[in-house]
């Protein structure tokens, strides 16, 4: 080696260059986008550290292989010529292994607010952001969410640069850019739990309205709200957006659905409301107009013609012999493609008798999707039918008529007639599910109280002295949804619902069997020391049916710090850790203040389906 250059400072094409051995970073420094960006927009501005490689015209990169590896990259992607050259600092092999390790350990790395406020900088001084994204490799995103942190209180960064808060607590913070907001919700949460980034997201957006979840921003849009004067607020850190004006939003979407239903009048309904809450108790109140079913046109009846002639040479085709398992498959999907037209058709063949639409109505519901559903047809269940009954001249009075038997008679015949109908439906049990069916949907969503058969479904849970908010539980959704089918499959008229009963194959009766009975199941304790339901009824009488079920409550329930850590002491806390994370993990909430434990523990068993002894 020739002694004369070590220590010297020499320009050094990059094609020379290689990576030592003696490189004490070994780990990382693969991801050079951004070094190469810098180093492109501002050339190299800290030297490389080389010696020279025995035995070869090469040298050796001791301090600066990430430099090194975006070089490279820049003549790679020809953003540098192939003999560019670059200052390096040459060293003996003795001490080139020294320097490495000093230049990796003894570097201290920026502080995040340095950062972000050196950012801020640029751009006051007039650098538009994508120049600043393109100078350090960035996207324009990532310089919008360095912005947005400079915004912070500067008494809150003052205390991130002291440690106080987490870049994530700052995060949270920048959602607004209001100082004196940021500030007061900071103070106002003194524990652990309340500084969570989530707990300050939302005491600083507690007005504001979720325009990624709320039905009535998917509704009117991020744009039309805009367009109206309304303040929105862009969580540069996620996806969520908000709308700051409810009152604004409200009354956007109020002309809207108004609009909508102006144009569901002129169909000729004789009443039409809106809602912005599809209200299932509410709608059950109504009965529908039975649709009449007009002739098809004659391109209708070319189509079902049609669909007669493809369906027989089908099922003539999967009734010859050595037909393949793969071949009866295509015809039976073929069959229910034929079918789904057919049923297309028969539907748009149903109509309303315009004169019956003017005792009639609608609602016009924005929906949990935000979008509008309307409900045409709704009748009052009391309400009769024009002409249903004969009207009675002026003055006339109407003359009761005479009975046939007397009150004794009658009811010695009908005690006789109520024994034999007993005798023959116990003789008959193959139509005892439809007498029960038919009066449990007669009353659960007809609300007639005089079925074919007298039985009663008692809830006797009391659910409203629970504490919970039942319509938000994942079990009750999911009854909601399953009653809005079931109730669109049944007849308008409860007077058709017999011969509808009758008409259904069994498992469609036990579906909605199982959906009317379901009020009288109850495991609700009203005692921690008493192991009997609010009905008393003891308790163990419905681990069968759970058992029978296959009840898993880790699919429809997960502790929370609101809905039950909050509720026990620490010791059950540091309990049910130890249960799924093992003893270091439980021991680590003994130093811990009741609020930190609580947090600790929510976060310790998210998403491991724990389930407190109660739920399982």
């Amino acid at each position: 080696m020739n002694i004369n250059i070590v220590g010297t400072i020499q320009s050094i094409p990059v094609a020379s260059l290689i990576l030592s051995s003696r490189n004490a970073r070994k780990t990382g420094g693969q991801s050079v986008e951004d070094l190469a960006a810098s180093i492109g927009a501002q050339g190299l501005i800290q030297n490389l550290t080389v010696t020279p490689a025995e035995g070869k015209d090469k040298f050796e990169v001791v301090a600066g292989g990430r430099r090194w590896r975006a070089l490279r990259h820049l003549i790679k992607t020809k953003a540098l010529p192939k003999d560019h050259e670059v200052p390096c600092k040459i060293v003996c092999a003795e001490e080139a292994a020294q320097i490495s390790l000093a230049e990796n350990i003894i570097r201290q790395a920026m502080h995040p607010a340095d950062q972000f406020e050196a950012f801020k900088a640029l751009v006051d001084d007039g650098m538009p952001i994508e120049d600043v994204a393109a100078r350090f490799g960035v996207t324009p995103l990532v310089v919008q969410q360095r912005l947005k942190l400079a915004n912070v209180s500067p008494v809150l960064v003052a205390e991130f640069r002291e440690g106080e808060i987490t870049l994530e607590q700052m995060m949270a913070l920048a959602v607004t850019d209001d100082h004196a907001a940021q500030e007061r919700v900071w103070e106002a949460a003194p524990n652990a739990w309340q500084r969570t980034p989530s707990e300050l997201r939302g005491a600083l957006l507690e007005s504001d309205i979720d325009a990624n979840h709320d039905r009535r921003a998917k509704y009117i849009g991020i744009e039309a709200y805009e367009k109206a004067g309304g303040v929105v607020r862009r969580d540069l850190f996620s996806e969520a957006v908000y709308f700051a004006d409810a009152e604004l939003l409200n009354r956007l979407v109020d002309e809207k659905l108004q609009r909508a239903a102006e144009r569901v009048r002129r169909e000729g309904w004789g009443w039409v409301e809106c809602r912005t809450q599809y209200d299932y108790a509410e709608l059950h109140q109504y009965g529908r107009l039975a649709p009449t079913r007009r002739e098809a046109t004659k391109k209708e009846q070319a189509l079902l013609d049609k669909l007669d002639e493809q369906e027989a040479k089908l099922q003539q085709d999967g009734e010859a012999e050595g037909a393949t398992d793969e071949r009866l498959e295509e015809i039976g999907e073929a069959l229910d493609a034929l079918a789904e037209k057919r049923e297309a058709i028969e539907e748009a063949r149903l109509v309303d008798d315009p004169q019956a639409r003017a005792n009639a109505g609608a609602f016009v519901v924005l929906d949990h999707d935000g979008k509008v559903r309307i409900e045409r047809g709704l009748v009052q269940r009391s309400q009769k039918a024009p002409g249903h009954e004969p009207q009675e001249a002026a003055g006339e009075v109407k003359k009761k008529p005479k009975p046939e038997f007397s009150d004794a008679l009658t009811r010695r015949l009908t005690a006789e007639r109520t024994l034999a109908l007993r005798a023959v439906l116990a003789a008959q049990p193959e139509h005892a599910l439809t007498a029960l069916v038919h009066a449990l949907v007669l009353k659960e969503f007809y609300n007639d109280r005089h079925p074919v058969i007298c039985i009663t479904v008692r809830d006797e849970c009391h659910l409203q002295r629970s504490g919970i908010d039942v319509d938000k539980t994942k079990a009750a959704q999911a009854l909601h949804v399953l009653r809005a089918e079931l109730q669109e499959a049944l007849p308008a008229d409860d007077a058709d619902l017999w011969n509808w009963i009758t008409a259904q194959d069994q498992a469609t009766q036990l579906r909605y069997l199982a959906y009317c009975i379901v009020p009288s199941v109850n495991a609700m304790q009203d005692r921690a020391t008493v192991s009997h339901t609010t009905s008393a009824q003891p308790v163990e009488a419905v681990q069968a049916l759970a058992a029978l079920l296959g009840l898993d409550m880790a699919d429809w329930w997960e502790a929370t710090a609101e809905n039950f850590f909050g509720s026990v002491s620490k010791a059950k806390l540091a309990e049910a850790v130890r249960e799924v994370k093992g003893d270091s993990t439980a021991a680590a909430l003994d130093g811990m203040k009741k609020a930190g434990a609580v947090t600790a523990a929510a976060a310790a068993l998210e998403g491991t389906r724990w389930l407190p002894t109660l739920l399982r």
